[in-house]
């Protein structure tokens, strides 16, 4: 079934979290990965003092068949590269 998968990025400016990427992509049972390009401005979301970011991520089932308690969703690993 499909999943809305949100990422969003802590604002350290206004102390909010902002989505910056959202899409919709089918569920699997496997291993899958995903790639988001950042083309703004992030320095609001980086803690100046000590380059601190916070992610949050969110998936939503898109059909109310789907919305029932036992979906689980796991992140064994999420990879950061910030370059100016």
């Amino acid at each position: 079934s499909d999943m809305i998968q949100v990422v969003e990025l802590y604002n350290y400016s206004n102390s909010n979290w902002d989505t910056v990427a959202r899409w919709t992509k089918s569920a699997t049972l496997s291993d899958s990965s995903d790639i988001y390009l950042a083309k703004t401005n992030l320095t609001q979301l980086i803690r100046q003092s000590t380059r601190e970011m916070q992610a949050r991520m969110t998936w939503i089932p898109i059909s109310e068949s789907t919305a029932f308690d036992g979906w689980a969703s796991y992140v064994d690993q999420a990879v950061w590269q910030v370059a100016p």
